[in-house]
């Protein structure tokens, strides 16, 4: 009689995204006031355990949801998402250190904590008119980076031969492709 019973594992990964999310959901009111649902959500790793072998973290969540009603250009600060950690670290002299008896004399033991809170600040405007709505994006054009990038495409409504890299708005360089000299996969 031939048992032969063998157990296959199979681990599957799924990839998340974390972060912070914010979600607002704006009501402007008869009166000029605005009234708004606020999500924030952020999510974070907090640690890690061993499945089958392989360390897989664990996403930890935190959530608030809050509706506010304020006048347009009235500021608003939201806070409330805290996080605490407790960091354990030790540090020993080399050699010395790993003793057992001596490592109490030469290496030492640390535990640190740390507080994070999310502080959010909104300040919701209405615009009620056409001069109102290009004063305030001329404004924040003004103070933009990539100001002239955002300007060619409001006018042209393409981006044209821009490309993102980064954070940054940078011009790309014209590629030559027919009657070069050089392999395709050394043109850039």
């Amino acid at each position: 009689m031939n048992n032969n019973s063998s157990t296959n594992v199979r681990s599957s990964v799924e990839f998340r995204d974390i972060g912070i999310q914010l979600t607002v959901t704006p009501l402007i009111g008869a009166d000029g006031t605005v009234q708004m649902q606020v999500e924030q959500t952020v999510d974070n790793v907090a640690g890690t355990i061993t499945i089958d072998g392989n360390p897989q973290p664990i996403i930890g969540r935190r959530e608030a949801t809050s509706t506010i009603t304020v006048d347009s250009g009235e500021m608003i600060v939201l806070g409330g998402l805290q996080e605490n950690r407790q960091g354990d670290s030790s540090s020993y002299f080399p050699l010395l250190g790993r003793l057992p008896i001596i490592k109490e004399f030469f290496g030492g033991e640390n535990t640190e904590y740390t507080r994070t809170e999310l502080v959010i600040f909104i300040r919701p405007t209405i615009l009620t008119n056409k001069a109102d709505r290009k004063k305030l994006t001329d404004e924040t054009l003004a103070v933009t980076p990539e100001s002239e990038a955002i300007k060619s495409f409001l006018e042209t409504g393409t981006t044209g031969r821009l490309y993102m890299e980064g954070s940054k708005f940078e011009e790309e360089e014209p590629r030559e492709t027919k009657g070069s000299i050089w392999p395709r996969f050394l043109r850039r």
